[in-house]
């Protein structure tokens, strides 16, 4: 995916870049869907922005959690063993995929469910900054959030496994390979991660088993309220 927009403000955080090196405010090249969550790395010509390098680095903070996680849902076992082993043995969350692991409870069908290592606040930020990407890759301008803030919702691999059987018994194809030819969806690489967007709405599918579900709405008092209902959903 070639860059299509060669901005000057950052659509994060609104504020116009620089070229100064290690300047908070330097621009820096952003990839919206990371590279830790893809199993082939996209080279630097191949990103969506520029973003103001402190906003590029705290959200690389939660890329490599949220990129092992999605990758632990894929029905690919040698993909979701080796991100974990990767996972456990990077210092910088080691902690934390040691917690999920012992969170481990078997369910009715034998399956394994893990606790996502991500607090709700860390959830509802790391969406934040997707749908601030998705809305800025959609209208060429950044999504104000003195306007607007994200809402979210996440689904894993037994909803997403379920969505896709369902669909193939109603139409007889895959709905996520059908979805990647929707006039609406970005592919950034197939069979591992697309973005669907549409009036306000959007879609993440990674790996066909991690579901992120966006609304982009109103800042207002009842909005503002379920933003926090997201967090505690998520996180109980």
């Amino acid at each position: 995916m070639k860059l299509k927009h060669t901005n000057t403000v950052c659509p994060y955080c609104r504020q116009i870049m620089n070229r100064i090196p290690d300047h908070p405010l330097s621009r820096s090249r952003e990839h919206l869907v990371p590279n830790t969550l893809l199993q082939k790395t996209r080279t630097n010509g191949d990103f969506e922005f520029w973003a103001c390098k402190g906003c590029n680095s705290d959200k690389s903070n939660l890329d490599f959690i949220l990129g092992t996680v999605a990758k632990s849902q894929s029905e690919c076992v040698d993909l979701a063993v080796n991100a974990f082993i990767k996972a456990v043995d990077y210092r910088g969350s080691q902690e934390r995929f040691l917690d999920m692991i012992r969170s481990g409870k078997k369910m009715p069908d034998g399956s394994i469910a893990l606790k996502i290592p991500v607090s709700g606040l860390e959830m509802a930020k790391y969406c934040t900054y997707l749908g601030q990407g998705a809305y800025f890759l959609k209208n060429g301008i950044p999504m104000s959030k003195s306007m607007h803030i994200v809402l979210f919702e996440v689904f894993n691999s037994h909803v997403a496994k379920e969505l896709e059987h369902r669909y193939r018994q109603q139409w007889g194809t895959n709905a996520y390979r059908d979805l990647e030819q929707n006039s609406y969806t970005r592919v950034f690489a197939p069979g591992e991660a697309i973005m669907w967007m549409r009036n306000g709405q959007v879609m993440f599918v990674f790996h066909d088993r991690f579901v992120l579900i966006l609304r982009i709405v109103r800042r207002t008092k009842a909005n503002l309220i379920k933003l926090d209902q997201c967090s505690y959903e998520f996180y109980r």
